[in-house]
């Protein structure tokens, strides 16, 4: 009980100590709002190799006029040569039109480590449009010595923010 009544005391105290030297107290600003979707899951099987497991999100961010959108990634299996492109590209959208825009090719990460994590993420947007924010993206991957080219997948975007 004792230190209840000192603390009730000092903060007593640092009141009257602020009213009286004129200072005026602001509430601290809000902080950011942000929402990332469920996690997307999908198993990549380069020819020949061993299979990548790869897990991905999509997020976006409102911070006052401040909006970004970003994709984030992590992946486990077997290092060694499984791609010839491994690119993750991300939107900042407002009302599905593209806001910003990020491309990211992180072929050597994924090749080179049997386990990491990226996000890749678009310069922030400063406007003070409010509502319909969401973060998209893509991975866009081509298997090692396969001889069909470019294949994508196409991410579910984000929650919108209001």
């Amino acid at each position: 009980m004792r230190t209840i009544k000192i603390k009730s005391v000092l903060a007593v105290s640092a009141a009257a100590l602020v009213a009286g030297s004129g200072l005026v107290l602001t509430a601290a600003p809000a902080s950011a709002a942000s929402k990332c979707g469920a996690d997307q899951k999908k198993t990549f099987s380069p020819p020949g190799r061993a299979n990548t497991f790869v897990t991905a999100r999509t997020c976006v961010q409102s911070d006052g006029t401040m909006k970004r959108g970003w994709v984030e990634i992590s992946w486990t299996g077997r290092a060694g040569a499984k791609f010839d492109d491994f690119i993750v590209t991300a939107r900042l959208e407002r009302n599905d039109a593209e806001r910003g825009y990020a491309y990211c090719p992180i072929t050597p990460d994924v090749n080179g480590s049997s386990s990491g994590s990226y996000t890749c993420d678009p310069l922030p947007v400063r406007t003070s449009q409010a509502g319909g924010w969401t973060g998209d993206g893509k991975i866009i991957y081509d298997y090692n010595d396969d001889g069909k080219g470019d294949f994508t997948w196409d991410l579910k975007g984000s929650p919108k923010l209001s």
